[in-house]
């Protein structure tokens, strides 16, 4: 896919619509960390955003600066650290919006609950 035409999920929805790849990162979001994606993977290129590395290189950094923002090491991003999973999760879904996503009944709740359930954490 050429990535100086992305397929976007929402096209014309303005903010709130237009995430990419499988992780559905906003492209801000994707070009705020390419040089740095693209520094991990040691390529002067740019890294595009629809091959599997550079979104999984790009996610990480996403939750470890959403780890940071929230005040948490990102290793302490866990189960074992649940309202800070919740935290993290509901920031990745909902951006400056988070707060309203935390309970057990939202999304930062329920997938929670989905990674407890399927043991990834």
């Amino acid at each position: 896919m050429r990535y100086s035409h992305p397929v976007v999920s929402c096209h014309g929805m303005g903010m709130y619509g237009g995430a990419m790849s499988i992780f559905q990162i906003l492209p801000t979001a994707y070009l705020e960390r390419e040089k740095e994606v693209r520094a991990a993977m040691e390529q002067t290129a740019f890294a595009n955003p629809y091959n599997i590395i550079p979104q999984f290189l790009a996610v990480a950094a996403i939750l470890r600066d959403i780890a940071r923002s929230h005040n948490a090491a990102p290793k302490s991003v866990s189960a074992a650290n649940p309202e800070i999973f919740r935290n993290v999760a509901a920031t990745y879904y909902a951006g400056r919006r988070w707060k309203r996503h935390v309970g057990d009944d939202q999304y930062g709740g329920a997938v929670l609950a989905t990674a407890i359930r399927i043991g990834g954490l």
